[in-house]
């Protein structure tokens, strides 16, 4: 993929048009060393018009960055609320008798 990415004059982000999807796409572009210009397709119908008009109107990709700091800032949150929660309540549950470890954190379903 890095030798594709490489040959690469310009990119489209086209996953999921959320937070999540940015994320995916803006860290695989980071691992492939992109440094070039970057658009975002941004669809939420897959019928042939929208994708026709989603493709007409691709946006900067600068215009989408927020998105990826949000998804960032939200998957670190989780992440250490979840660490320091859990190791928390797995003690306190030891403390009342309960020999398990005791999960704390996001649980999310994808559409």
């Amino acid at each position: 993929m890095q030798q594709l990415v490489a040959k690469a004059g310009e990119l489209v982000i086209a996953t999921d048009a959320d937070r999540e999807g940015e994320m995916i796409a803006r860290e695989i572009i980071d691992l492939c060393g992109y440094r070039g210009p970057i658009q975002r397709l941004w669809l939420s119908a897959l019928n042939d018009a929208s994708i026709r008009k989603a493709l007409g109107a691709l946006k900067p990709s600068a215009e989408t960055l927020p998105l990826y700091f949000s998804a960032l800032a939200r998957s670190r949150a989780d992440w250490l609320i979840g660490m320091n929660l859990s190791r928390l309540f797995t003690l306190l549950g030891r403390q009342a008798g309960y020999t398990g470890v005791l999960s704390v954190g996001a649980c999310r379903r994808r559409r």
